[in-house]
């Protein structure tokens, strides 16, 4: 059987993607993401399920929208117990999963 393939989520907040070189904007300067993006799977139709962070990233995470997530601002809500995130489904696999993030909104108490 072939290995499993590795897994790299990338989300960048309040980032427009026609300023990003793998989407065609000439004067990018973010080669690592166009490289990427070159090598792996980059989504060229992707819309929002919300227009702000928490709810829009916990449906990321759980792929349920947020009427069903419950998630419906950044700070008052937090995603329940309940709720099955991608790194659970993932690590229920065998894989290890890490976060970076640098917002606040998308911390550990959320």
């Amino acid at each position: 059987s072939r290995p499993a393939p590795n897994v790299l989520l990338v989300t960048l907040d309040t980032t427009r993607a026609d300023h990003i070189g793998c989407y065609g904007f000439p004067l990018a300067q973010t080669p690592r993401l166009d490289r990427l993006a070159r090598e792996g799977v980059r989504c060229a139709n992707a819309v929002t399920a919300a227009p702000i962070t928490l709810p829009s990233h916990s449906t990321i995470l759980t792929g349920l929208y947020p009427p069903a997530h419950g998630v419906r601002d950044n700070g008052t809500y937090a995603l329940g117990d309940d709720a099955v995130t991608l790194a659970e489904r993932l690590k229920a696999k065998g894989y290890r999963t890490q976060a970076v993030v640098s917002a606040l909104v998308l911390n550990r108490r959320y």
